[in-house]
């Protein structure tokens, strides 16, 4: 498209954050944000998400990563294991192998 600029963001995750979190464990799933384990940020509490699953996107475990999908929601959500088999499968691919998360 004419006129349009593409940015890049090269800048790493902050250390011991939820993106690097996400980034070494392929994935995460956090069904309440306000629970004691809930993986609250300033982003979360900022937007008032409640629940959301990050998926990092990486072609190979090998390659470096290009990102982190999120999904969040606005309300608690329990991720059933098809959920979250169907999510993998549709952001990265259908012929990803799904590691028990």
């Amino acid at each position: 498209f004419q006129g349009e600029q593409e940015t890049y963001y090269t800048k790493s995750p902050r250390p011991h954050g939820l993106t690097e979190d996400v980034l070494r464990e392929g994935s995460l799933f956090v069904k309440d944000t306000k629970a004691p384990d809930g993986r609250a940020s300033t982003f979360t509490r900022a937007e008032g998400i409640r629940s959301f699953a990050a998926i990092a996107l990486r072609p190979s475990p090998y390659d470096r990563p290009l990102g982190v999908v999120y999904i969040d929601f606005r309300s608690p959500h329990v991720f059933s294991k098809s959920e979250k088999e169907d999510l993998l499968k549709y952001i990265l691919g259908p012929n990803v192998k799904t590691t028990k998360r």
